[in-house]
C-alpha cells in the first residue's frame, strides 16, 4: 500500500462542483467534480465518494470535511486505511425509493436499461479519449458529471469510483438501489460454485446510506447482453459499437466479432461497416478472462479462423480444439447463482423481461457447459 493521500481544502460549491486539493507523494493536484446542476450533496456522500477513489491503495486517508463516528468506522474497515477527518454528526436517513442506473451507453449497460426503464440514469463524462462515450449516451439525457480523475489518475486504485455519481446524487434523488451494467464476466469462475450476494459485491459504504446493489444484467453473459441491447434498440447498434472503442483497437474488433455472432444467432440482417483497420491492435490470450470467454463463444458461431486476427500471438491448441467440438449455449442464458440479495418482486420484474426477450434461465446442460468451459480456462491460465 501506498501512504497517504489527502483531499484537501475542500470546496462543496452552491453552483455544483465540488474542488479540492489532491496530495500523494508530496505533488498535489487539482481535483473537480462537477454536477450536472447545482445541489450541494451532504459532506458525508462527498468523503465517501472520495475514500470510493482512494480505495484500498493507501495506509491513510486524509479529508478535509467532518464526518460522523459511525461513517467513520464503516470507511475505516471497508477501506483498510486510518481515515483522518473533522469530528461531525451522522446524518440519518430514511430508505429511499428511487432507482438510478450508472449508464456509459455501452451494450452492457443499454441492456441494463432495457431491464430498468424508468432507472434515473447517471453518467461520468471523464473527456479527452472518453469523448465518444458522451457523444452517444447523452442522447438519454442521464445526469452528467463531469470529472479530471481519469486526467489525475485517480481512477487507477479501485473499480468503484464508477460509484461515486450514484452516490452523490443519493440524497438529490432519494435513491433506494444502484446498478450498474455488471455482466457474468471475471465473475463466471464464482458463480460456477457458489451463488453471489450482489449486496457483497457492490459499494460497501452504500448500505450505511441505505443503497441496496441491483444490478440486472449480472447473470448474463456479454453475448446475452448483447442480444438484449439488439433488440432493445436495433436502430443504435452501430451507435454504441463506435462508442465502446476506436476502430484501431483490439476491443473494438472484438466487440464487432460479436456483434456479428449475436446477428447472425439472431437472424438479424443489419449492415455492419466493412471498411476496417486491415491492423488493428491484437489482444493477448489468457489476460481476461472475459475477453477470452466472449472470444471463444464467437469461434463456436463464426469459426475459429474467424477470431484469430484479434489474437495475433495465436490461441493455445487445447482452446481451438475445445471451440471446434463444444457448444457454449449457456452464454444465451440466465446464471441465477448472480441474483443473491436481491428481493423476489424485482427478480421476477427482470426474469419477465429477460425471458420476453428469449433469454431464459440456466438448465443442467447449460450448468456442465460452463463448468467444463470455466475449468478450460482457468487451466489455460494456469499454464
Amino acid at each position: 500500500m501506498n501512504s497517504i493521500i489527502s483531499f484537501k481544502e475542500v470546496d462543496i460549491g452552491a453552483d455544483g462542483t465540488i474542488r479540492c486539493s489532491v496530495i500523494r507523494d508530496g505533488d498535489t493536484s487539482e481535483f473537480y467534480i462537477k454536477l450536472p446542476y447545482s445541489f450541494q450533496p451532504r459532506a458525508d456522500l462527498v468523503a465517501t465518494a472520495f475514500v470510493l477513489i482512494a480505495g484500498r491503495a493507501y495506509e491513510h486517508i486524509h479529508i478535509d470535511l467532518a464526518i460522523g463516528p459511525q461513517l467513520h468506522s464503516e470507511l475505516q474497515k471497508w477501506s483498510n486505511s486510518q481515515i483522518v477527518a473533522r469530528k461531525g454528526i451522522d446524518t440519518r436517513r430514511s430508505p429511499g425509493r428511487e432507482k438510478v442506473l450508472n449508464f456509459s451507453g455501452g451494450f452492457d449497460s443499454m441492456a441494463a436499461l432495457a431491464l430498468e426503464p424508468n432507472a434515473h440514469l447517471v453518467s461520468l463524462d471523464f473527456g479527452g479519449r472518453f469523448s465518444r462515450e458522451r457523444q452517444f449516451f447523452e442522447k438519454f439525457q442521464p445526469n452528467i458529471i463531469e470529472t479530471n480523475l481519469v486526467d489525475l489518475k485517480l481512477n487507477r486504485y479501485s473499480w468503484t469510483f464508477m460509484g461515486i455519481g450514484a452516490l452523490l446524487f443519493r440524497d438529490e434523488l432519494n435513491i433506494s438501489s444502484y446498478a450498474f451494467g455488471s455482466i457474468m464476466a471475471g465473475s463466471a469462475t464464482q458463480l460456477v460454485n457458489h451463488p453471489i450476494d450482489q449486496q457483497k459485491q457492490g459499494l460497501p459504504p452504500a448500505q450505511y446510506f441505505k443503497m441496496e446493489c441491483a444490478n440486472p444484467v449480472s447473470g448474463l453473459s456479454e453475448i446475452a447482453s448483447m442480444k438484449i441491447a439488439a433488440l432493445y434498440r436495433p436502430d443504435l447498434l452501430l451507435e454504441i459499437l463506435k462508442s465502446v472503442a476506436l476502430p484501431e483497437e483490439g476491443k473494438f474488433l472484438r466487440k464487432y466479432q460479436m456483434l456479428e455472432a449475436v446477428l447472425a444467432d439472431l437472424g438479424m440482417d443489419y449492415p455492419l461497416p466493412s471498411n476496417l483497420p486491415n491492423r488493428p491492435r491484437g489482444i493477448k490470450w489468457g489476460e481476461s478472462l472475459a475477453t477470452d470467454l466472449s472470444a471463444l463463444y464467437v469461434m463456436t458461431v463464426l469459426g475459429i479462423e474467424h477470431v484469430l486476427q484479434v489474437y495475433p500471438q495465436g490461441i493455445p491448441d487445447e482452446i481451438l480444439n475445445f471451440a471446434s467440438t463444444s457448444q457454449m449455449e449457456f452464454m444465451n442464458h440466465i446464471n441465477p447463482h448472480a441474483y443473491q440479495g436481491v428481493s423476489y418482486e424485482q427478480l421476477s420484474s427482470w426474469y419477465y423481461k429477460m425471458i420476453r426477450y428469449g433469454i431464459t434461465p440456466f438448465n443442467r446442460e447449460h450448468w456442465h457447459q460452463m463448468t467444463e468451459t470455466v475449468e478450460l480456462l482457468s487451466y489455460s491460465y494456469h499454464d
